[in-house]
């Protein structure tokens, strides 16, 4: 019988594999937090003009972490402003609020701010596990009354190995969303707009 020679030892084929398994690919990540609002009349159908702003100098918020992670880093794609007015255009709906374009006479003006959304990795060379930070403001104005806030979330997770992209994407969007909800669910917010 005769006996083939593999070039490739058992042990290099299993370190390449790994090498491999642990180079992650940029990644792109669309924002679309979808907030957990109760249905309320607390708007009592008053207007909201209602503008958002990205606070933030760049775009990247980590990397994936991994062998490569100067390379595997993770944005935050599309028009990021657009996307939170419409999330929270969305939940004050559902609060009974008539939300209209900014700048519009209104009875109450709002602005939206992302402040920060941080990725973090940790793990080397397989990611265990995965730290994700939102920072969001509010300023509200009610005739000559001023209103402002900030808030964050911090959501640390354990993973078995580096998430794929739609786990991070539901992450961080998951995570975005609730510090969302922190402004809108805050007594000091919900006593201004009595």
């Amino acid at each position: 019988m005769t006996r083939t020679h593999n070039p490739f030892p058992a042990s290099a084929m299993l370190l390449a594999w790994m090498l491999s398994a642990c180079a992650l690919s940029p990644q792109i990540v669309p924002l679309q937090p979808a907030l957990a609002i109760d249905e309320s009349n607390i708007g009592r159908g008053r207007s909201v003009a209602l503008d958002a702003i990205d606070h933030r100098a760049e775009t990247t918020i980590g990397t994936r972490g991994g062998v490569y992670r100067d390379s595997a880093t993770i944005s935050t794609g599309g028009d990021v402003a657009a996307a939170l007015r419409r999330s929270m255009a969305d939940a004050l709906g559902a609060q009974d609020f008539r939300v209209l374009e900014a700048g519009a006479p209104a009875d109450f003006g709002m602005t939206i701010g992302l402040e920060e959304l941080s990725y973090r990795a940790y793990g080397d060379p397989v990611v265990r596990t995965v730290e994700i930070v939102a920072k969001v403001s509010n300023a509200i104005t009610r005739g000559d009354r001023r209103y402002a806030a900030s808030t964050g979330v911090s959501d640390t997770r354990k993973v078995l190995r580096a998430p794929a992209p739609e786990e991070n994407e539901a992450y961080i969007n998951d995570t975005l969303a609730r510090a969302l909800e922190k402004l809108l669910n805050d007594p000091n917010f919900l006593e201004f707009v009595k």
